[in-house]
């Protein structure tokens, strides 16, 4: 009988654990901003437009981005870190906010301790260039 009574317990308890994930609401539920710590019209923010547009049209909810530059990329970068952690605030990150902490001696925000990465967005090429004539060529 106990043996008996173990095994129901158990029972109940397996079939009651999926319950908690189902009364989670889907994600999202409401806009969304993707904050972009550079000036509108760079690559940055073309892509996270870009970006925006498709999580849009994808989910049906607004993705919206959010131009909040200076501060070589740290005002906005601080802004996400002080946003509500429910996943409606996003952050487009370049290696200059991971950086930050070896150039600034104060920041608002830690790259490791206050960010989670979701996912690359795309990966650049960088090439330093001369006039012809400068004489500084290869």
């Amino acid at each position: 009988m106990r043996a008996f009574a173990t095994l129901l317990a158990g029972a109940a308890l397996a079939a009651a654990a999926p319950l908690p994930a189902l009364a989670q609401a889907a994600w999202p539920a409401r806009p969304v901003t993707i904050v972009v710590p550079f000036a509108a019209g760079g690559v940055t923010d073309i892509l996270a437009r870009f970006y925006a547009q498709k999580l849009s049209t994808r989910t049906g909810v607004a993705f919206n981005v959010e131009n909040r530059a200076g501060g070589n990329g740290t005002i906005g970068t601080d802004s996400v870190a002080r946003s509500a952690p429910n996943g409606y605030t996003l952050g487009v990150f370049l290696d200059s906010n991971t950086i930050a902490p070896a150039l600034f001696s104060k920041l608002g925000s830690d790259p490791i301790r206050d960010f989670a990465p979701i996912s690359m967005m795309a990966v650049g090429q960088h090439i330093v260039v001369a006039h012809p004539r400068s004489g500084r060529t290869a």
